[in-house]
């Protein structure tokens, strides 16, 4: 169990390190993003834009174009443009700032675009099996007595199996 704790240590203390290291590719990225205008060509497309017409009107070589989506990706997921409708939706009368931006709710559109839609759903049943994973090892008395174990949120049945003895 020490060595364990000790490899958990070690990957956060790297972990910790690459971060310090690499920390200026926030910035870095935002500057780019900035100076390219992308903040500017999505606001004022009114609405949410593909990547591909993103790139139609970007002052970028062509060679470079294959390449904007990872741009896009690491300001996406650090926070610069999660919720860019945000505003419209506090000064509408929408259910959440995902219809504001699609024009429906996230179970709607999952179903009207099939490719998002199966992502999704994979995502959420991997998280899923992920968590069921932690709580089997971490909370394992939770379980005692159970013989099954179904996670019915997704309608997937991804989840649904025999439980392990429980020792």
């Amino acid at each position: 169990m020490e060595k364990a704790e000790n490899l958990v240590e070690l990957i956060e203390a790297q972990t910790h390190v690459w971060n310090a290291m690499f920390h200026f590719k926030k910035s870095a990225c935002l500057k780019c993003a900035v100076e390219l205008g992308i903040p500017d060509v999505i606001s004022n497309h009114g609405k949410p834009i593909t990547l591909s017409d993103l790139i139609s009107v970007l002052p970028i070589h062509p060679s470079k174009s294959a390449h904007a989506f990872r741009l896009m990706r690491f300001l996406a997921n650090s926070g610069f443009f999660p919720w860019n409708l945000l505003t419209e939706w506090f000064q509408n009368d929408g259910p959440s700032p995902f219809d504001t931006a699609y024009g429906n709710n996230l179970w709607d559109y999952s179903v009207r675009e099939v490719r998002f839609g199966n992502m999704f759903y994979e995502a959420v049943a991997s998280d899923s099996q992920l968590s069921v994973e932690v709580l089997m090892t971490k909370c394992k008395f939770v379980f005692e007595g159970l013989t099954t174990f179904a996670d019915v949120g997704g309608g997937m049945a991804k989840l649904l199996r025999p439980l392990p003895k429980l020792s």
